[in-house]
């Protein structure tokens, strides 16, 4: 049965990231009852020169002309995201009493100023009263309709495609839920690069092929260095680092450790192949499915990794205790959860109903399994401090209570940078790229590489092998005390003194 379920998921990623994976998308609303919806698709930074096309086909909605309403598509340039989302939580705020996000292109339109087209149904108006953008008006657009624009010199920048019903002035009042529409949008957005080869990548996006492919040997060059001194520690070769009190010792952690290093290396490189062929032709299926299972495969690792290095295993003890097994099966469910959410993510079209939905599933699990991660740190650091305590009764065992509090302080400033790279990657990095012009949001993902990269060198340097006199005390936080393990293999020196 389980085999079975597996190979339905497998199946269903497949088939999501065949579908998607493409900078050519389209969307579909049935019968959907918001009055607004946006932002539609991600946004998109266009050069000049940049190409922008949408067909809306299937457009119904109903009891438009009794409730005096008018449908309409907008699509409007702002200087950040932060920009737009003012401009939607004033639309989103009070609904009786919200603006109508067209309103003066409307105006455009009945003034015929500034108007494209020669049907009045679909009538299509640039840059209406200083606002820069343009707008579709799909009443009566049953049969379909098609628009193309070219962006100018002066047209370039980052848009935001909405759709929104606005009522005529002379009514009032909500607008009632049971009005509701449904359409199919096709969209093909795409930029000239400074050789005047087509790329589909926002404007912002177009150096990431070459961004992640140096990331790629960034992470390649660490893995080898990592790999290149465990081999010669378990060779006995000159590696890792002497002194204290014996050979170095490598343990499954290490190992484990290894794996991380070399999946992130291979996601990283994926990612840079992917984002090449979206640039190129407009999909990456076969890129994108492997890029996806990497990251799986490789975040899932990476949770292990912490929870277990938090918890001390392979360095402190070789068994688990039961509610340490316990959290790292939640964390490993969490995970599970969380990468269903981002298969649905892709399979669905910012803009969809259930686009929200999983997007939000997505962050809540992700938050969880962050939180999840710091709790075996706070046991271990409250274990130490208790077997410090208890050490430090007894004068013969004041070396042995110093040593157990530099134990501590190694696992406190692990907790100060597993929490300092949970921030920087979950709050800081989307604080900073709310801020981004439309041209410099590859930053966004460079600086959360930067902090990885950084993270993945701190923690290695922590917990590397190094010399030192076996640990022969396990501190039990259940009881507060220690506990001797006989046949426990030499461990290593933690950089404690290093602290």
């Amino acid at each position: 049965m389980k085999a079975t379920t597996g190979r339905w998921s497998l199946l269903l990623t497949l088939l999501g990231f065949l579908h998607t994976s493409s900078a050519k998308s389209s969307v579909v609303v049935t019968n959907d009852s918001r009055f607004f919806i946006g932002p539609i698709d991600a946004p998109f930074g266009f050069r000049e020169g940049g190409e922008f096309s949408i067909v809306v086909d299937d457009f119904t909605s109903t009891d438009t002309d009794e409730h005096h309403l008018l449908p309409g598509l907008l699509l409007k340039r702002f200087e950040t995201e932060s920009d737009f989302s003012k401009f939607k939580d004033d639309i989103l705020i009070e609904p009786s009493k919200s603006k109508c996000s067209f309103r003066n292109f409307y105006e455009a339109v009945g003034n015929g100023t500034d108007v494209r087209g020669n049907n009045d149904d679909h009538s299509f108006a640039v840059t209406a009263d200083k606002e820069d953008g343009f707008f579709v008006l799909l009443k009566g657009a049953k049969d379909g309709l098609e628009i193309n624009h070219t962006f100018g010199k002066g047209d370039k920048g980052l848009y935001f495609l909405m759709y929104q019903f606005c009522r005529d002035e002379s009514a009032k009042g909500f607008i009632p839920k049971e009005v509701q529409t449904s359409f199919t949008l096709h969209l093909r957005q795409r930029n000239y690069d400074r050789l005047g080869n087509v790329s589909y990548l926002t404007a912002g996006d177009m150096p990431l092929p070459h961004i992640f492919l140096y990331f790629t040997f960034s992470y390649g060059i660490l893995a080898w260095f990592w790999l290149r001194n465990t081999r010669n520690v378990v060779r006995g070769e000159e590696g890792g680092s002497y002194g204290g009190g014996g050979r170095p010792t490598v343990y499954a952690i290490h190992h484990l450790m290894s794996c991380v290093l070399v999946l992130k290396t291979m996601s990283m490189l994926f990612e840079s192949i992917r984002y090449h062929f979206i640039r190129v032709s407009g999909h990456a299926a076969i890129w994108s499915v492997l890029y996806y299972l990497t990251i799986f495969v490789g975040g899932s690792i990476l949770f292990t990794v912490l929870l277990l290095l938090g918890s001390g295993w392979s360095f402190f003890k070789s068994v688990l205790k039961p509610r340490e097994k316990i959290i790292i099966l939640v964390v490993l469910v969490l995970q599970v959860i969380n990468n269903v959410a981002l298969i649905f993510l892709t399979v669905e079209t910012e803009g969809e109903r259930f686009y929200d939905y999983w997007r939000t599933i997505l962050h809540i699990f992700d938050i969880l399994c962050c939180c999840a991660v710091l709790v075996p740190i706070v046991w271990q650091i409250n274990a130490l401090e208790k077997a410090a305590e208890a050490e430090g009764g007894d004068s013969a065992s004041t070396d042995e209570a110093a040593r157990t509090l530099k134990k501590a302080q190694l696992f406190r400033s692990f907790y100060l940078l597993v929490v300092g790279y949970i921030y920087f990657t979950r709050v800081g990095v989307f604080l900073f790229a709310s801020a981004l012009t439309y041209e410099h949001t590859w930053m966004r993902y460079c600086f959360t590489e930067v902090g990885t990269l950084t993270f993945y060198c701190a923690v290695g340097m922590k917990f590397r092998p190094i010399s030192e006199q076996f640990y022969s005390q396990v501190p039990n936080d259940d009881m507060g005390v220690s506990m001797d393990f006989e046949k426990e293999p030499p461990s290593i020196e933690m950089a404690s003194d290093q602290i």
